[in-house]
């Protein structure tokens, strides 16, 4: 889960739940995002906890990504190739306009509100990007800024 700190007036503003919505699902037998259990789609789960945490939620996906419907929850769509999350991660990040972002992965069925919500309440300390790693070892530095994390992906 990444953040993005904005401050505004000098007070941390509320980030945006972005929920990634990509994978094959060549394990669990089709597209993720509509793969369904206890009869919902699995999209639908992180969904719900993003709503019930943040006033914010956008789906990020491919346009060839079958997906549920969403309801009022808008989708921002990422490039095609290449295949990777961090894709999604830039595409929110660029499309916040300089706001911070939750991500969660469109996978995480189980992921508690009261996870979401504590995670959004956190300060990263003013790095631009962060993300949540084991206990004990708290926030931890992903990258300096989109720019940096642009160049990964077009580095390969």
């Amino acid at each position: 889960m990444i953040h993005k700190l904005r401050r505004v007036n000098g007070l941390r503003s509320r980030p945006i739940g972005a929920v990634l919505a990509g994978g094959r699902g060549r394990r669990i037998g089709g597209d993720k995002a509509i793969v369904t259990l206890a009869g919902r789609p699995l999209l639908s789960y992180p969904v719900q906890a993003m709503r019930g945490a943040l006033d914010q939620v956008v789906v990020v996906a491919k346009p060839s990504t079958a997906l549920p419907a969403l309801g009022a929850v808008p989708v921002w769509e990422k490039p095609e190739q290449p295949s990777h999350p961090l894709v999604g991660i830039v595409e929110a990040l660029r499309r916040a306009l300089g706001g911070w972002v939750l991500v969660c992965a469109g996978d995480m069925p189980f992921v508690p509100v009261s996870l979401l919500q504590s995670l959004a309440a956190l300060d990263p300390a003013g790095a631009p990007a962060v993300v949540a790693s084991s206990a004990g070892r708290g926030l931890q530095p992903l990258s300096e800024d989109l720019r940096e994390a642009e160049a990964l992906l077009a580095s390969g």
